[in-house]
């Protein structure tokens, strides 16, 4: 294959998984996420100031823009016209979202003391789930736990009983990264999964 051959395969590829996207494929959200999230931490990690990188995670931008990315994707908001659209696309949602973080804490109002102490959970729920929403969840947490393998299972366990990724990769014979990488690729498809239901 010439290189020509090999950049339209590529822009066909990614097409193929925005489309498999838009038609609520909750699949491909993982696929998408596990293509690119290296390339777009270090891309975050590059543009970030050491000052602020004490505050910001540049993990948790990139995870940002792809909730916004995967939101925006299942409306069919975006159109990938060449090769490399869909790795620019994310690259440019993500340094938007670093932007917005660099200037809501550079803000001369902002301090570390002033701030609310975010959500534990991080999922920002004010009140307590219902009986049938707690079923529900957990009725739906135990199909996607029978559909993994061992080893993410054990992963998984690990990760709702409190414990670090460090700690997980030891356990499991991996690399931090590793863990780092599969657990937020199982999370991206069980909140997929979640909105389905």
């Amino acid at each position: 294959m010439n290189e020509r051959t090999i950049s339209r395969h590529m822009n066909d590829d990614s097409r193929h998984l925005l489309e498999r996207l838009e038609a609520g494929d909750s699949g491909v959200a993982a696929t998408i996420h596990n293509r690119y999230v290296e390339r777009l931490v270090a891309l975050a990690r590059q543009r970030l100031s050491q000052k602020l990188a004490t505050r910001l995670d540049p993990e948790d931008i990139v995870q940002s823009a792809y909730r916004s990315f995967f939101a925006r994707a299942q409306r069919g908001d975006f159109v990938l016209r060449r090769a490399g659209d869909l790795w620019r696309l994310l690259a440019s949602i993500a340094v938007h979202k670093l932007q917005r973080q660099v200037e809501h804490h550079s803000s001369i109002k902002r301090s570390v003391s002033r701030e609310t102490p975010p959500d534990p959970n991080g999922l920002g729920i004010s009140r307590e789930p219902t009986a049938e929403e707690v079923v529900g969840a957990i009725e739906l947490l135990e199909r996607f736990m029978a559909s993994r393998n061992a080893i993410e299972r054990r992963g998984i366990e690990m990760r709702l009983q409190g414990e670090s990724t460090d700690a997980i990769a030891q356990q499991i014979n991996r690399t931090e990264r590793t863990v780092r990488r599969v657990l937020e690729s199982l999370r991206l498809e069980m909140e997929s999964r979640l909105v389905d239901e």
